[in-house]
Order: C-alpha cells, then sequence, then structure tokens
C-alpha cells in the first residue's frame, strides 16, 4: 500500500489521499447549503461540520458553520466559527459580518465594531457594515 505526503507532513492511505476528503467536504457544504435554503438549520451545521472535519482550512467552510450558527441562536460558536474563516482569509467578508453581528449578539459592541470597520477597509461602499 502506497500512501500520498500531506501538508501538514502526515501521510495519507493510498484512499484518502487528500483529492478524495476535498471531493467529500465540498459535498458536505453543497448538502449544508441546501439545508439552509430549506432553513434545516441543525442539519445545516452538522453538514457544515463535517466538511469541515474532512477540510479545516478552508475559511468559506467555517463561515457556512457561523451562518448556520447565528439561525440557530448559537452565537459563540458563530463569533468562534468567523473568527476561523477569518484567520484563514482576513479579506473575506462575509465571514467579517457573520462575526460582527454574532458580538453584538453576545454583547461585544467593541469587537462588533473592529469587525464592522475591517469590512469597510476592504470594501467603503458595503451597506451591511
Amino acid at each position: 500500500m502506497d500512501a500520498k505526503q500531506r501538508e501538514d507532513g502526515t501521510t495519507a492511505p493510498w484512499w484518502r489521499d487528500g483529492e478524495y476528503d476535498e471531493t467529500r467536504a465540498e459535498e458536505a457544504n453543497d448538502r449544508g447549503m441546501a439545508r439552509m435554503k430549506k432553513k434545516e438549520y441543525e442539519n445545516a451545521f452538522d453538514e457544515f461540520t463535517e466538511a469541515i472535519r474532512l477540510e479545516p482550512r478552508k475559511a468559506v467552510y467555517h463561515a457556512n458553520r457561523s451562518a448556520a450558527a447565528l439561525k440557530l441562536e448559537r452565537f459563540r460558536a458563530a463569533a468562534e466559527d468567523a473568527a476561523c474563516a477569518i484567520e484563514r482569509d482576513s479579506r473575506y467578508v462575509k465571514a467579517l459580518l457573520r462575526g460582527a453581528s454574532a458580538q453584538l449578539k453576545l454583547r461585544c459592541p467593541e469587537k462588533a465594531l473592529e469587525l464592522f470597520e475591517a469590512v469597510l477597509e476592504i470594501d467603503p461602499e458595503d451597506e451591511s457594515a
């Protein structure tokens, strides 16, 4: 059995060479998006969690789970997921906005303001900030 070297230094068995996980992560994300459209937020949250488990480096999966967490009123989780997304892509406007919304719900207006200001630095015309 041949193994493939991953970016983090670990090796994956031949049947989990990274591409397989990326494909499965994208499929889980797509299912999550479909659940969001149906307002099935708990199921969407679970699908995004699976996407993150399979491919934790993608900012969009964290941002999507943040959106589901906001709908479920899990504001701490929403803030944490938004922060993970921002850590991976500091110019990701949706993640910044979701983080700001979560911080407002957590009664942390200073943190929310920082995130809204970051949005305006990226896009001064953004009316949602």
